[in-house]
């Protein structure tokens, strides 16, 4: 009795710290979605992008210096990572260059379908099977995207569009992500996720740089790399301290740093039908989960899954 009561202790407390790392790496995004749309108010999306991953490269090597950062670049799985790496650039470019045009806090709500993404990615790729109640989670946050969109009613602009892209290729970056957790370190997948991004992004941005314009930009040059490397970072340990069903349903909390930094810098607050559809999406992505832990515990429990 007495030896086995630690456990659970020893349990509870590393989930909570995934949960803790998890809050840490949503409001790293929050920084990092702001300091990108007021640099893009002035400057390429190449160079923010630019920015973006060469300060993610450095900050993760510094990090992982002293585990040997030259060696995490040694992949067993390279065509996947490299297909995560291009994934992830996917899903940069189109959400850098939607803040040009679009709130903070919609341009999160509308990304928040990539769960939606990730579930309907896994039927052909991962050969996961999808049930009725699952297809009417999905359909129903599709839905709640709709509402915030408003297609044909002029109410935002069409660059939303782009973050459903964004979805798009943050879903199949988690489903890759999946693959090759098996064969490499999550320190591999880390660097990985901004590799190809650093080397196309600094052949490019010779062509299209421009220097700050004041200090306070340059100082927000160094912004992008820092909260990337470290948000990614952050969200791999929360992973690796707790079971994905406890740690992320604490993600959509990131409309929270959302919306208080879109409010404060940018003096932009969302409208009714906004909180309206991403409640749905919220809603649905919650469920999801919930039915992914129950299929796990059954399948864990009779060697079969349950949707």
């Amino acid at each position: 009795m007495t030896s086995s009561s630690p456990q659970p202790t020893q349990s509870g407390d590393r989930v909570l710290r995934g949960i803790l790392y998890m809050l840490l790496a949503v409001t790293l995004f929050s920084g990092l979605n702001a300091s990108v749309k007021f640099l893009t108010t002035d400057y390429s999306t190449v160079q923010v992008l630019w920015l973006r991953y060469t300060g993610h490269i450095v900050y993760v090597f510094v990090l992982l210096a002293p585990r040997g950062a030259l060696g995490a670049i040694r992949s067993n799985r390279p065509c996947i990572q490299l297909s995560r790496s291009m994934m992830m650039i996917g899903a940069t470019v189109c959400y850098y260059t939607a803040l040009r045009y679009v709130s903070l806090p919609t341009a999160a709500a509308v990304n928040f379908t990539s769960p939606l993404m990730v579930a309907l990615l896994a039927i052909p790729l991962l050969g996961e099977s999808v049930g009725m109640r699952r297809w009417a989670a999905i359909l129903m946050g599709f839905a709640g995207g709709l509402v915030i969109v408003r297609p044909g009613l002029d109410v935002v602009h069409p660059a939303v569009l782009l973050v459903f892209g964004t979805a798009f290729c943050y879903g199949m970056y988690q489903v890759l992500t999946r693959k090759v957790a098996p064969y490499d370190s999550s320190e591999t997948s880390i660097i990985y996720t901004a590799l190809l991004g650093f080397i196309f992004t600094s052949l490019l941005v010779p062509f299209d740089f421009r220097p700050p314009n004041n200090w306070i930009d340059a100082l927000v040059f160094f912004a992008p790399g820092f909260f990337g490397g470290l948000s990614h970072f952050c969200l791999v340990k929360a992973y690796e301290n707790g079971p994905a069903s406890a740690i992320s349903p604490y993600n959509y909390t990131q409309l929270v740093g959302s919306v208080t930094l879109s409010v404060i810098i940018f003096d932009e607050f969302p409208d009714f039908w906004t909180w309206v559809g991403c409640g749905i999406i919220i809603a649905s992505g919650l469920y999801l989960m919930h039915r992914e832990s129950i299929a796990q515990r059954a399948s864990a429990n009779t060697g079969t899954g349950s949707q």
